[in-house]
C-alpha cells in the first residue's frame, strides 16, 4: 500500500469537468480501493469499481432524464440528455485504461 493518493486518470477528468461530484466520487472510490488489503488483485478490483461507478452515473442521469421528460421541463432535459450521452461514452469508452499513472499506482 502506497501513502501517495491515487491519480485520476487525466481524460477521466477532463470528459468530468463539468461534473465535480462525480470526480469527488471517483477520487473516493479509487482511495478506497488503495486501502484494500490485496484480496484480489488491486488492478483487476479498481477496474470493477470504475465499471461499477460510471455505469451508476450512466444510471443517474438516465433516470434524471425520465423525471425531467415526465415534467415537461424540456430545457433541463436537453442538459440531461448530454449528460446520459457522456456517461454513455464513459462506460463504453473506459478512459480510464491507458492511462499510465493510473495503471503503475494500482500495479498493472
Amino acid at each position: 500500500m502506497t501513502a501517495s493518493l491515487p491519480p485520476i486518470p487525466q481524460r477521466l477528468c477532463e470528459m468530468l469537468k463539468e461534473y465535480p461530484g462525480h470526480l469527488v466520487r471517483i477520487h473516493d472510490a479509487l482511495a478506497s480501493v488503495a486501502k484494500e488489503p490485496e484480496v484480489a488483485p488491486r488492478f483487476e478490483l479498481v477496474i470493477w469499481v470504475m465499471e461499477d461507478l460510471v455505469g451508476a452515473f450512466f444510471e443517474e442521469a438516465r433516470q434524471q432524464l425520465a423525471v425531467a421528460k415526465r415534467q415537461g421541463d424540456s430545457e433541463l432535459a436537453s442538459k440531461l440528455e448530454a449528460e446520459e450521452a457522456l456517461m454513455a461514452t464513459l462506460v463504453l469508452q473506459k478512459p480510464w485504461f491507458g492511462d499510465k499513472d493510473f495503471t503503475l499506482f494500482f500495479g498493472k
